[in-house]
């Protein structure tokens, strides 16, 4: 089975948006914000990789209509090729990897938002 590229999954998640509210949108800041306060379940101030990656998940299964466990074509208009979920928990651990630039295992606000925009932060409308 063919993998998206990360680039690919963020459109996809992206457009699924379960934290684009148009308040969200209004503002860069106030975007990047609300999405690590919703992804920050604990309101610990800092993301630790089981938050993001319950986030990331939920936003898989939205886009999985029939809940086959892939995301295809069908079901997401942007999808070019399938992606499982095995592919996308890498992606997201490669994601998150990446971000932590301290490398204690969590995002803290500096850290989240100096980083690219990943698969998580494009399901709340964020670009960079």
């Amino acid at each position: 089975m063919q993998r998206f590229p990360l680039v690919v999954i963020a459109t996809c998640v992206f457009a699924w948006g379960p934290a684009a509210s148009a308040a969200t949108q209004a503002s860069a800041y106030t975007g990047e914000r609300a999405t690590f306060d919703q992804i920050d379940g604990n309101s610990a101030g800092r993301i630790s990789f089981e938050e993001y990656r319950n986030f990331g998940v939920g936003v898989f299964h939205g886009l999985d209509a029939n809940h086959d466990g892939i995301v295809d074509a069908k079901e997401h208009a942007s999808a070019t090729t399938d992606v499982d979920i095995v592919a996308f928990n890498a992606a997201l651990r490669s994601w998150f990897d990446t971000a932590d630039k301290n490398k204690d295992g969590y995002l803290d606000w500096d850290e989240w938002s100096a980083a690219p925009v990943g698969p998580a932060r494009s399901a709340a409308g964020e670009a960079k």
